[in-house]
């Protein structure tokens, strides 16, 4: 068996996130019935039938419909099909399932060029990290989504790019074609044309390209040549069969072009283009009923779409729009066609037709659009703009508030509400200081102003500055005595500031007055668990729930006394409880969300998450819940949309901004973490988190003087932090400089001491090769710290690096009796033991899919366990799997190779085993591949 290619930093505990929840258990005659249908998908589909593969694939996915290359292959064969809105729902499914991005993504671009929608491809197809030739294609398509956008400069930079990577491929050629053609370079267009069948005399797709100039300058019977080439070498070339129709049809050469319709129906039966150009020559022909046939086809197609996903459509509801226009619909065609101009404004040809609908309807108001903003009638108002103000104010658009209000001040609305909401507007900007004084003016205004008091005391507490608030609270109770709302405020607020007798005083008054005053008893449960009197807390809960069994509040304050308390399990059913009953229980959903990610129920917390953000549009707290979620469940694309929308809310808020840039980064998205840390800076220049935010989003774009030169910055500026250390020493281990990376995670282990920085050290010793030292150092730090179960982990990974697999496997084994359920530990132990040729290993592998059924790794484990075993059909399920969800991975091409071998499957087997030889050195075990060649007749 080749040695594996160990990585020193162990899965990450998401891992284990990534669990069985929510997944309906498949049977063993499942999985092999599914892989079945497989495999007789794939031959299928190499055989080029299409709708066979199609069938096969759905069959199998009815059995298993986790089987990630089932997805995959669907997605593709849908795709050629001429369905791409089914070839995106197979493609986004494959990569919920942890796919990896360059096996769809190249795929799924196609499909959203086909549907239009350039943004999706520019904002969620990031070329970086790719393989090459997945980033030449990924760069190709960027080029067209560019061009679609109007934004050529840039379009012409992707492509360049795609060509500088590989000057032999046809890819960035035949994209950038078409771009130029709507340019009306025609030369340039002709000479790429003539490059690419200079490279490849024998592609459909540089044929197509090499017609498609011909036919952009009108050299007619050259391009019907060309078209006709290119279908010779492809018959089901699609675009090149449109083509010659369209060119057949305007020659009036209707029969010629009806058979080319008829092949083109069986190829795409759901192409819309194909079926305008049936429309037309139906219409010709005074067919009207075909061309009425036509046209609902397309309606049928279009109005058939969910609408979730057709609301983001363009190119779709404009094919609805003129369709039901064309059927005399216009009510529904109105409704489509306003759906564009929602969404794009600037279509000429919907905006055109709707109004036309709008003046047939004589909805005059409709088509003039001349209704004014409020303001523009009463520009002078003080309440109507200190209510715009306010409006603003909550919606976070500091800016625009601070213009209404200043306007508001200014035209005689000196009032404490006014200068409140200007203290409240200065603080969203980040103007900390400014916004307290004029809080501070505002309650000197109007002393016990209730609003004003509270919010004044909270901006005091938030300071540490709990003397200053004290007073200012019990002003506001001293203005309000029997409001028993604010006296409980008052009692919160010295709990805040640590005087817990003060607070006990207040909460008994009030119940004295009332015993069934709910917010009181619960703050005073919140105290009573602060104190530690938990069994005093759980009573007080207890009889406020069985007077009001439907208190969510209460029912949210006990998971937080069990949770406490180290009661997970009660603390999950409690949360649960209070968010079934109020979804706009923010708290509570937050709660319930952190308890099932902890409990490794992830796609239980994405919907949690979800339903939060819908009861809650616009909370900030929900919306952050929600990118957790995805995150834990490598939702990328779902996470980047909601972290969006978080930078957009949280505006001035530095802390927030900083969280949001770190989910950036581990969501791999550098250019947001780096805007995300200038949003922090803007409102605390120079604060150590936002330095350290910006420096690794430097480290990510691999702008090495960037994040030298904030390293040293960090360094001088902050010098007992370990932050500019840390980033000295990532940078160093990204140049490659092992022994700097080394010394300078010491100095960051020297001022923060702490497991990862230990790590660290040891990382860089390994990457020197230096195992001796970093063997001396985990046990110098063990010493010291012996319960420390991930110093111990990371021993044992030493061991491993050194072939000492007894070692690493007693080390292991003490950490899994404390955490059973760690899948790294698990993967790990399981690899130690095929080593020592120990039968326990296939079962621990095993432990290891059942937590992380998605992570490549650990399903590569699994599977060459299996095929270890004589099991190959099962591992070829499991590997072809892993491979898919990662295909860098040599060491998953050489199992699934070697797999394929014993199937006596050479043919395949030597496809993937061919990047295994052509990395040479780079993977370990390059004797035992090229001895596997040789078996496979290679």
């Amino acid at each position: 068996m080749p040695a594996r290619n160990f990585r020193f930093a162990r899965i990450v505990n998401i891992c284990v996130a990534l669990s069985l929840a929510g997944i309906p258990a498949i049977s063993a005659a499942d999985s092999a019935s599914a892989a079945r249908y497989y495999e007789d998908g794939l031959a299928r589909y190499k055989k080029d039938d299409v709708p066979g593969a199609i069938i096969q694939l759905k069959n199998a996915l009815q059995q298993d419909n986790k089987l990630l290359a089932a997805h995959v292959l669907l997605g593709k064969a849908l795709l050629r099909s001429g369905n791409p809105p089914a070839a995106e729902a197979a493609f986004n499914e494959a990569l919920k399932l942890g796919v990896s991005r360059s096996e769809v993504y190249p795929s799924l671009g196609r499909v959203w060029l086909q549907l239009g929608q350039p943004k999706q491809i520019i904002e969620r197809l990031n070329p970086d990290d790719l393989p090459v030739a997945s980033r030449v294609e990924v760069l190709s398509i960027r080029g067209i989504a560019y061009a679609e956008q109007g934004n050529y400069p840039a379009a012409a930079r992707s492509f360049e790019t795609a060509r500088g990577l590989d000057a032999n491929s046809l890819i960035p050629l035949v994209s950038e074609i078409p771009v130029l053609l709507t340019q009306a370079q025609i030369d340039r267009a002709k000479a790429l044309s003539e490059k690419a069948i200079t490279i490849d005399p024998n592609s459909a797709d540089a044929w197509n390209m090499h017609a498609s100039t011909a036919h952009a300058a009108m050299d007619i019977k050259t391009a019907l040549e060309r078209y006709s080439k290119a279908l010779q070498l492809d018959p089901q070339h699609v675009d090149a069969r449109i083509a010659r129709a369209s060119i057949l049809l305007d020659l009036k050469r209707d029969a010629e072009a009806a058979k080319d319709l008829e092949e083109l129906k069986k190829l795409v039966p759901d192409e819309a283009r194909v079926a305008y150009l049936r429309a037309v020559i139906a219409g010709r022909q005074g067919r009207t009923a075909e061309v009425q046939a036509s046209l609902k086809k397309i309606v049928e197609v279009v109005d058939g779409l969910p609408a979730s996903w057709l609301a983001t459509r363009e190119q779709f509801l404009m094919l609805g729009g003129v369709g039901h226009h064309g059927l005399g619909e216009f009510v529904k065609a109105r409704a489509y066609l306003e759906s564009v101009i929602n969404l794009n404004s600037r279509n000429l040809g919907a905006r055109k037709l709707l109004a036309s609908i709008y003046l047939d309807s004589k909805d005059y108001a409709s088509v003039e659009r001349t209704l004014d903003p409020i303001l523009r009638s009463l520009p002078n108002d003080p309440q109507t703009l200190y209510l715009m103000g306010q409006m603003r104010l909550a919606q976070k658009r500091y800016v625009q508030a601070s213009e209404l209000l200043d306007r508001a001040l200014k035209a005689g609305g000196d009032s404490a509400e006014v200068r409140a909401a200007i203290g409240f507007t200065q603080l969203g900007l980040g103007e900390g200081a400014a916004g307290v004084k004029s809080l501070e003016l505002a309650f000197a205004r109007k002393p016990g102003d209730p609003k004003v008091g509270l919010a004044l005391a909270t901006q005091y507490l938030s300071s540490n500055q709990g003397a200053k608030a004290i007073p200012v609270i019990d002003a506001v109770a001293k203005a309000e005595p029997e409001n028993l709302a604010t006296r409980n405020a008052q009692g919160a607020v010295h709990a805040a500031a640590g005087d817990l007798a003060g607070a006990r005083k207040i909460y008994e008054s009030i119940l004295a007055k009332d015993p069934n005053f709910a917010p009181t008893v619960l703050n005073f449960a919140k105290l009573e668990r602060a104190e530690g009197r938990t069994e005093e807390a759980r009573k007080r809960l207890s009889a406020l729930l069985n007077r009001t069994r439907d208190d969510d509040n209460a029912m949210y304050e006990m998971g937080q006394l069990e949770q406490a308390i180290g009661r997970r399990a009660e603390a999950l059913r409690w949360f649960e409880q209070a968010f079934l009953q109020r979804k706009t229980n923010v708290r509570a959903g937050i709660s319930l969300v952190d308890a099932q990610l902890a409990s490794g129920k992830t796609a239980e917390a994405v919907k949690t998450a979800k339903e939060l953000v819908d009861a809650n549009r616009g909370n900030i707290d929900a919306l952050s819940a929600l990118s957790q979620a995805q995150l834990s469940a490598g939702d990328r694309p779902g996470l980047l949309q909601s972290l969006k929308e978080l930078t957009s809310l949280a505006e001035y808020d530095a802390l927030l901004q900083l969280r949001i840039g770190r989910m950036h980064l581990l969501a791999g998205n550098a250019d947001g973490a780096a805007w995300n840390a200038q949003k922090s800076l803007a409102a605390a220049p120079n604060n150590l988190g936002a330095m350290s935010l910006m420096a690794d989003a430097e480290l990510t774009r691999k702008a090495w003087p960037k994040a030298e030169s904030l390293a040293h910055e960090l360094q001088t500026r902050y010098p007992k932090s370990a932050e500019g250390f840390r980033i000295a020493g990532d940078l160093a281990t990204a140049r490659g400089n092992a022994a700097a990376a080394a010394d300078a995670y010491r100095a960051a282990l020297d001022r923060e001491p702490s497991t990862i920085a230990v790590q660290r050290v040891v990382h860089a010793l390994l990457l020197g090769k230096d195992p001796g030292k970093a063997q001396d150092t985990i046990n110098a730090w063990l010493a010291k710290h012996p319960t420390d179960l991930g110093a111990r982990a990371a021993l044992a990974e030493v061991h491993m690096r050194t072939a000492n697999w007894k070692g690493a496997r007693e080390q292991f084994e003490k950490v899994l009796a404390v955490r059973r359920d760690d899948v790294g530990i698990l993967n790990n132990l399981a690899t130690v033991l095929q080593k020592l040729r120990d039968p326990s290993a296939m079962s621990v592998a095993e432990r290891a899919w059942k937590l992380a059924p998605q992570d490549p790794n650990v399903i590569d484990t699994y599977g060459w366990s299996q095929a270890q075993a004589g099991q190959y059909d099962a591992a070829l399920r499991l590997l072809r799997d892993a491979r898919l969800r990662n295909p860098e991975n040599l060491e998953t091409r050489y199992h699934l190779a070697w797999t394929l071998g014993k199937l006596g499957r050479k043919a395949e087997a030597r496809e993937e085993l061919a990047p295994v030889l052509k990395a040479g050195s780079a993977f370990e075990a390059q004797e035992e591949a090229r001895a596997l060649n040789r078996e496979l007749g290679g």
